[in-house]
Protein backbone atom coordinates (compact mmCIF):
# COMPACT_ATOMS: atom_id res chain seq x y z
CA UNK A 1 0.00 0.00 0.00
CA UNK A 2 2.88 2.54 1.02
CA UNK A 3 5.11 1.51 -2.00
CA UNK A 4 2.10 2.15 -4.52
CA UNK A 5 1.22 5.50 -2.60
CA UNK A 6 5.21 6.70 -2.74
CA UNK A 7 5.58 5.48 -5.95
CA UNK A 8 2.40 7.38 -6.90
CA UNK A 9 4.34 10.38 -5.63
CA UNK A 10 7.18 9.93 -8.43
CA UNK A 11 9.39 8.00 -5.68
CA UNK A 12 11.45 5.36 -7.63
CA UNK A 13 11.82 1.85 -5.54
CA UNK A 14 15.73 1.33 -4.94
CA UNK A 15 17.11 -1.41 -7.62
CA UNK A 16 19.03 -3.29 -5.19
CA UNK A 17 16.96 -2.25 -1.95
CA UNK A 18 13.26 -2.68 -2.47
CA UNK A 19 12.46 -1.03 0.40
CA UNK A 20 14.52 2.28 -0.09
CA UNK A 21 12.58 5.35 -1.90
CA UNK A 22 14.24 7.41 -3.53
CA UNK A 23 12.61 11.35 -5.33
CA UNK A 24 14.37 12.78 -8.02
CA UNK A 25 13.33 16.32 -8.94
CA UNK A 26 15.45 17.30 -12.28
CA UNK A 27 19.03 17.11 -11.91
CA UNK A 28 18.70 17.52 -8.36
CA UNK A 29 20.09 13.92 -7.50
CA UNK A 30 22.96 14.16 -9.80
CA UNK A 31 24.01 17.49 -8.24
CA UNK A 32 23.75 16.25 -4.67
CA UNK A 33 25.77 13.33 -6.13
CA UNK A 34 28.52 15.46 -7.62
CA UNK A 35 28.83 17.69 -4.85
CA UNK A 36 29.60 14.97 -2.60
CA UNK A 37 32.23 13.87 -4.38
CA UNK A 38 34.06 17.08 -4.49
CA UNK A 39 33.98 16.88 -0.30
CA UNK A 40 35.21 13.15 -0.99
CA UNK A 41 37.58 14.00 -3.10
CA UNK A 42 38.97 16.75 -0.77
CA UNK A 43 38.83 14.72 2.23
CA UNK A 44 40.69 11.53 0.00
CA UNK A 45 43.30 14.33 -0.70
CA UNK A 46 44.35 15.63 2.48
CA UNK A 47 44.87 11.71 3.55
CA UNK A 48 47.26 11.93 0.58
CA UNK A 49 48.93 14.86 1.49
CA UNK A 50 49.53 13.41 5.41
CA UNK A 51 50.73 9.61 3.90
CA UNK A 52 53.00 11.56 1.51
CA UNK A 53 54.50 13.03 4.69
CA UNK A 54 55.17 9.54 6.05
CA UNK A 55 56.78 8.59 2.90
CA UNK A 56 54.56 6.73 0.97
CA UNK A 57 54.34 7.93 -2.53
CA UNK A 58 50.95 7.87 -5.03
CA UNK A 59 50.22 8.08 -8.45
CA UNK A 60 46.53 8.62 -9.62
CA UNK A 61 44.11 7.86 -6.73
CA UNK A 62 41.01 5.64 -8.33
CA UNK A 63 37.74 6.88 -6.87
CA UNK A 64 34.92 4.24 -7.68
CA UNK A 65 31.43 5.30 -7.94
CA UNK A 66 28.13 3.87 -9.27
CA UNK A 67 26.63 7.16 -11.26
CA UNK A 68 27.68 7.01 -14.63
CA UNK A 69 25.98 11.21 -15.14
CA UNK A 70 28.35 12.30 -12.50
CA UNK A 71 31.90 10.40 -14.00
CA UNK A 72 31.27 12.24 -16.63
CA UNK A 73 30.26 15.86 -15.80
CA UNK A 74 34.16 15.55 -14.46
CA UNK A 75 35.68 14.29 -17.69
CA UNK A 76 33.74 16.07 -20.04
CA UNK A 77 35.24 19.85 -20.65
CA UNK A 78 32.16 21.07 -22.40
CA UNK A 79 29.47 22.84 -20.06
CA UNK A 80 26.26 20.94 -20.10
CA UNK A 81 22.95 22.74 -19.40
CA UNK A 82 22.77 20.03 -16.78
CA UNK A 83 25.88 21.81 -14.88
CA UNK A 84 25.63 25.08 -15.38
CA UNK A 85 24.34 26.08 -12.60
CA UNK A 86 26.47 23.84 -10.10
CA UNK A 87 28.44 26.16 -7.82
CA UNK A 88 32.27 26.61 -8.97
CA UNK A 89 33.51 25.63 -5.51
CA UNK A 90 31.64 22.09 -6.74
CA UNK A 91 34.27 21.70 -10.03
CA UNK A 92 37.47 20.93 -7.67
CA UNK A 93 37.26 16.64 -8.39
CA UNK A 94 36.77 18.03 -12.23
CA UNK A 95 40.05 19.98 -11.92
CA UNK A 96 41.71 17.15 -10.24
CA UNK A 97 40.21 14.77 -12.64
CA UNK A 98 41.97 16.85 -15.73
CA UNK A 99 44.87 16.96 -13.33
CA UNK A 100 45.59 13.44 -13.33
CA UNK A 101 45.07 13.02 -9.72
CA UNK A 102 42.00 11.21 -9.60
CA UNK A 103 41.04 8.90 -11.54
CA UNK A 104 37.04 7.85 -11.52
CA UNK A 105 35.99 4.47 -12.49
CA UNK A 106 32.36 3.32 -12.66
CA UNK A 107 31.40 0.11 -10.59
CA UNK A 108 27.66 -1.13 -10.68
CA UNK A 109 26.29 -0.72 -7.45
CA UNK A 110 26.13 -4.14 -6.61
CA UNK A 111 29.66 -4.15 -6.11
CA UNK A 112 30.04 -1.34 -4.26
CA UNK A 113 32.33 -1.86 -0.88
CA UNK A 114 31.54 1.28 0.53
CA UNK A 115 27.53 0.04 1.02
CA UNK A 116 29.11 -2.19 3.60
CA UNK A 117 29.13 0.58 5.86
CA UNK A 118 26.51 2.81 4.78
CA UNK A 119 23.37 0.75 3.81
CA UNK A 120 21.26 -2.41 5.66
CA UNK A 121 22.32 -5.17 2.92
CA UNK A 122 20.38 -8.63 2.58
CA UNK A 123 22.92 -11.67 4.00
CA UNK A 124 24.27 -12.64 0.43
CA UNK A 125 25.10 -9.51 -0.51
CA UNK A 126 26.54 -8.63 2.70
CA UNK A 127 28.70 -11.98 2.51
CA UNK A 128 29.82 -10.91 -0.74
CA UNK A 129 31.44 -7.95 -0.08
CA UNK A 130 32.94 -8.98 3.05
CA UNK A 131 34.95 -11.17 0.88
CA UNK A 132 35.95 -8.30 -1.73
CA UNK A 133 37.24 -6.42 1.80
CA UNK A 134 39.13 -9.13 2.44
CA UNK A 135 38.13 -9.42 5.70
CA UNK A 136 36.84 -12.89 7.47
CA UNK A 137 33.77 -13.12 9.65
CA UNK A 138 33.90 -15.33 12.47
CA UNK A 139 31.62 -16.64 14.71
CA UNK A 140 31.37 -15.87 18.32
CA UNK A 141 32.92 -19.02 19.50
CA UNK A 142 35.91 -18.49 17.23
CA UNK A 143 36.88 -15.34 18.68
CA UNK A 144 36.35 -16.50 21.91
CA UNK A 145 38.98 -19.43 20.99
CA UNK A 146 41.43 -17.04 19.20
CA UNK A 147 41.26 -14.62 22.76
CA UNK A 148 41.63 -17.50 24.96
CA UNK A 149 44.77 -18.69 22.73
CA UNK A 150 46.24 -15.19 23.15
CA UNK A 151 45.53 -14.91 26.85
CA UNK A 152 47.82 -17.86 27.06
Amino acid sequence: MLSRFLISQHFSKGAVDPTLFTWKAGNDLLLAEYISLSGYCAQILWMRSQLTDYGFQFNKIPLYRDNKSEISLCYNSVQHSRAKHIDVRYHFIKEQVENGIIELYFVRTEYQRADIFTKPLPKERFNFLIEKLWIKSMSPDTLNRLAEETDE
